[in-house]
């Protein structure tokens, strides 16, 4: 079922966003597992959810949100996926920065 869905507008993510901010966590919970189920199949949703800054969205919202949405392995497979994805990318470049300097 996944394998259908290809975002056409990464400003839905937003407004995916805000929805749940109205559903409640069980909701929640099964709408980012199907979510991160289709951003795996394609990384054409990865770089969607990039360009809206997805992960600066989420981190916002993480302090409310209850423990069936936020500490779930749902949201730490999300980062995972979306970190070691693009490693070539320039925001990837900007966050390894630090480690590259980083003399032990």
């Amino acid at each position: 079922m996944e394998l259908n869905f290809v975002i056409q507008d990464a400003q839905n993510i937003q407004h995916m966003l805000e929805l749940l901010d109205h559903c409640p966590p069980s909701l929640q919970a099964e709408i980012w597992s199907v979510f991160i189920a289709i951003l795996r199949k394609s990384v054409r949703n990865l770089q969607a959810c990039t360009d809206v800054g997805l992960i600066h969205h989420v981190l916002q919202r993480l302090p409310r949100a209850e423990t069936v949405v936020a500490g779930s392995d749902i949201i730490s497979f999300f980062y995972i996926n979306i970190f070691f994805n693009f490693e070539l990318e320039l925001t990837a470049l900007l966050l390894w920065q630090p480690v590259i300097y980083c003399r032990y």
